[in-house]
Order: C-alpha cells, then sequence, then structure tokens
C-alpha cells in the first residue's frame, strides 16, 4: 500500500462525488499546519493501475509515548476509507494498509474517526482490529435548491426556532462577510472566552489564520452589528455543496436576543442561493441533549458515526491524560 499527494486525492474525490471537506487537499494541509510535528498522508488503492479508494491519516510521533495514527485528528474531523467502485473489497484493503504501518512504526495507538455517510460493515471492523469505543450524533441540514428558500427552510423548523429567528430578525440585524483581521480577532475573542467558560479548548487565533490561508474564500466569517456594534458572528468552510458550520460566537449580553438565530438563518438562506445542498452542524454527544435539540430544531437529520480504536500499547492508558493531550494535541489516543 502506497500513499498519494494531497493534490491527486482531491481531484479523485471531486470525481467521486465526495462531499466532506475533511478528505479535501485544503483541509489535510489546514491540519498539516495546525498539528506540529505530524505527518498527513494518504494511502491508495489501486485496481489495474486505476486510483480507487483511499484513506487520508495523520501520524504524530513523540519521543516518550511513541507514534499515533489517526483518521482524522482535529475538532469534528471525519476519516477511514472512501472508495469509488466495489466499496466493500477496497476498503478492506485500505484498512489493511492501516494496520500494515500500524505495525511498521510500532504505533502507541490508531483511531479511525468513522464517514457518516460512509460507515464501515461488520467485516471491516473485524478485520481492521480496531473497536468501537464512543460514537457521535452527526447533524445535517438539507437546504432547498430554487424558489423562495427563506419559506422552504422556514416550514422545515421547529416551533420553537421559527419563533427564535422571528425574534433575532427585529433586531434589524445587518449581517456582512468580514475579511478584516479585526472582525475575526474579534471573533476569536468572544469565541474563546466562550469554551475556556465552559471548561473547552478553544480554537487559537493561529488555527483560524491557517483556515483561511488553507480554504482562502471558502472559509468565511458573516458578523451580524446591531446599531453598528458586533453581537455575533459564524465562520463556515464551502466545500463543493456541503457548508460546514465551523465555530459560532455570540457576545453575553446578546445570547438571549437570538441574534445568532438570525444571522445562522441569513447564512443558510445565502448558503441555499449560493447552490450549497447540505449544512453540516457538526458531531454532537450524546450526553449533549441541549446541543442536539438546538440542531435538531433546525430540521437536522441524524447520521450518527463511531470511533474505532486499536490501543497496540496498553501502558499508555497510565499515562496522565493532561500529559497526553500537550503531547499529541487534537489527536484521539483512546477513550480517556
Amino acid at each position: 500500500m502506497s500513499t498519494i499527494t494531497l493534490e491527486r486525492a482531491s481531484r479523485f474525490l471531486e470525481i467521486e462525488g465526495n462531499e466532506f471537506v475533511h478528505y479535501s487537499a485544503p483541509y489535510l494541509e489546514f491540519l498539516g499546519a495546525c498539528l506540529p510535528g505530524a505527518n498527513i498522508e494518504v494511502l491508495e488503492h489501486r485496481t489495474r493501475g486505476e486510483l480507487d479508494g483511499i484513506l487520508p491519516l495523520a501520524v504524530l510521533r513523540h519521543s516518550e509515548f511513541g507514534t499515533v495514527i489517526n483518521s482524522l485528528p482535529f475538532f469534528g474531523s471525519h476519516g477511514g476509507p472512501f472508495a469509488a467502485v466495489s466499496p466493500s473489497g477496497i476498503r478492506l484493503a485500505l484498512l489493511r494498509g492501516l494496520i500494515d504501518l500500524a505495525e511498521r512504526l510500532d504505533a502507541t495507538s490508531s483511531t479511525i474517526i468513522e464517514n457518516p455517510f460512509h460507515p464501515l460493515n461488520d467485516e471491516e471492523i473485524a478485520s481492521s482490529h480496531h473497536i468501537v469505543t464512543d460514537d457521535r450524533i452527526g447533524q445535517f441540514t438539507s437546504l432547498p435548491a430554487g424558489g423562495d428558500v427563506e419559506a422552504v427552510l422556514f416550514d422545515t423548523f421547529h416551533v420553537k426556532t421559527r419563533n427564535a429567528v422571528r425574534k433575532g430578525l427585529k433586531l434589524n440585524l445587518a449581517v456582512e462577510r468580514r475579511e478584516d483581521e479585526a472582525s475575526w480577532r474579534w471573533m476569536q475573542g468572544v469565541h474563546a472566552k466562550s469554551i475556556t467558560c465552559m471548561g473547552g479548548l478553544p480554537k487559537s487565533m493561529e488555527v483560524f489564520n491557517t483556515l483561511r490561508r488553507s480554504f482562502s474564500s471558502d472559509a468565511s466569517l458573516h458578523v451580524g452589528f446591531v446599531a453598528g456594534q458586533p453581537v455575533c458572528g459564524l465562520v463556515s468552510i464551502r466545500y463543493r455543496n456541503m457548508l460546514e458550520y465551523f465555530t459560532p460566537v455570540v457576545e453575553e449580553a446578546w445570547k438571549e436576543s437570538q441574534a445568532l438565530s438570525a444571522l445562522i438563518f441569513r447564512r443558510m438562506t445565502e448558503a441555499s442561493r449560493e447552490g450549497c445542498t447540505v449544512w453540516n452542524w457538526g458531531g454532537t454527544w450524546r450526553s449533549q441533549e441541549g446541543v442536539y435539540r438546538f440542531k435538531s430544531r433546525w430540521g437536522a437529520f441524524d447520521r450518527p458515526y463511531r470511533y474505532l480504536n486499536w490501543v497496540r500499547k496498553p501502558e499508555i492508558q497510565l499515562v496522565p491524560v493532561l500529559t497526553l493531550q500537550q503531547a499529541f494535541p487534537y489527536f484521539y489516543l483512546y477513550k480517556y
């Protein structure tokens, strides 16, 4: 099993109709820049010389704790094998390639974060050496094509979401796409404050700068203003016909105003008119009942996906979790 360039993998995916940004060359380049010391590789499968399957990987080696493989690391990323035709046999071969790589590198652990639209079957899981250790719920909203997109979208929302959007729109929210550094710094500051208060790990300004360098105009920041004051924002990523809901922010004093709901609705309708057909809300933990309910009320449908993990060196589980998080930032080693 050999590897190929990100550009060749990206061209293959475009031909085969993949809609997930996580397999694309810009996203893999973004990961490579965000993960110091990590190698981004794409395993390939060929039949009679024709490329018909790929498996993207991130490999990170630590001098003390060994090598960790993820497909793929970072917030909300998906990975796993993607095949063009007769997928099961191709995917099995790619998974064997992953096993060979893990053994050749004497990896400490390996993780596959499943593609919710192309889940692995029982035979593939059994042959991969990985076991299912966790899961999330991917949530997606179908965006209308043509016609009165605002009315069509509104009809798919729960009544509480409709009321929230109406309340937010009464603020006379001015929504602007912003590219200036001050707006991006404002967004990151609000994001960091909110995530830190919840005990989470915020995305740094360098992460957002890297995102912009990797995706150019396909990574956008929309800001909602009330009387000239920025009160909410949304970073999204366009890839083919899917829009990724990457980072929403709202000033603390405006959380109950529903300004963010109005901004999301405006961005949804704009994306529909631009040709997007799917809005990806990202993954939700099963314990996050409030987050799940919020997304589902926007007409979202569910696509659960699993974390498959192979701990080759169980002694790693004796290392303090904080130490591992510092050694392998944004990587999944095992279920903590």
